[in-house]
């Protein structure tokens, strides 16, 4: 009887560790498939994400575009210091200016801004340039880009779809961008705005 009772005994002990061991690989499971979730999104999708966002193959706010086109103008900047000479080449990546016929030109950032009246559902996409006698043109409005980006919104959204939309539209808003940028930098340094872009939506 002695020998039935350790038997039992034993039978018991035995029977409560095997209970137990599967949870081991069960819990191994679980915080592995946490810690491969984890890795995948860290070096595998966030990096494409950023990589589709800089290359252009998903939408971005207008800051994140202005972003995006200045990082990749640095890096290009960066990538053609190599020879160390200056000149003509050097002048026009430090002032962010070309030259052209009518003088210097500096292509500033598109702004897209809701037409007034419209509660939202119409918007004026306007891409320019600038136009200056000043070779440092493109830095002086790099300077104050924000100020100047407020000034622009403010005159477009002022606009409603009727205003854009009539024959003479495009000349009040070069005559009104001129004098409301001039008068944000405190100088008369901006001579024209030439249109690039111009779309009602």
């Amino acid at each position: 009887m002695a020998d039935e009772s350790l038997e039992k005994a034993g039978a018991a002990d035995s029977g409560a560790p095997k209970a137990s061991k599967p949870l081991i690989p069960l819990l191994g499971g679980v915080i592995g498939g946490a810690v491969v979730s984890f890795l995948m999104c860290q070096f595998v999708l966030i990096p494409q994400i950023k990589k589709a966002a800089l290359s252009g193959g998903a939408p971005l706010s207008a800051d994140a575009e202005t972003r995006a086109e200045e990082h990749v103008a640095e890096k290009k900047k960066d990538d053609s210091h190599g020879g160390g000479h200056g000149g003509k080449d050097e002048s026009k990546d430090a002032s962010k200016a070309t030259y052209t016929k009518e003088g210097w030109t500096y292509a500033f950032p598109t702004v897209t801004a809701n037409l007034t009246g419209s509660l939202g559902k119409q918007y004026l996409k306007c891409g320019f340039q600038i136009v200056s006698d000043d070779k440092g043109i493109g830095n002086i409005i790099e300077e104050n880009k924000g100020k100047l980006k407020d000034v622009v919104l403010s005159v477009l959204s002022s606009r409603s779809l009727a205003d854009v939309e009539s024959p003479s539209a495009k000349t009040v808003l070069r005559t009104e961008l001129v004098a409301n940028l001039n008068k944000a930098l405190n100088s008369s340094v901006v001579k024209q705005v030439q249109f690039t872009d111009f779309l009602i939506q």
